[in-house]
């Protein structure tokens, strides 16, 4: 998830918590796309996934 707190944008795996501090909201989605973060939608909601968890969930 990216969360916005006192003027940064946060970016947090949904399955670690692993996190990343951006000053825009387009800084941490460049971020996730240079990076291999996953964005995946569960239920109606929306779970942003990093790079190592990706990796464990394909192969599962």
């Amino acid at each position: 998830m990216i969360d916005k707190q006192y003027g940064k944008h946060i970016l947090v795996c949904n399955m670690c918590g692993e996190e990343y501090e951006f000053d825009s909201y387009d800084e941490a989605i460049k971020y996730m796309r240079e990076n291999g973060w996953r964005s995946k939608n569960y239920g109606g909601e929306w779970e942003d996934i990093c790079d190592i968890c990706w990796e464990e969930i394909e192969n599962e």
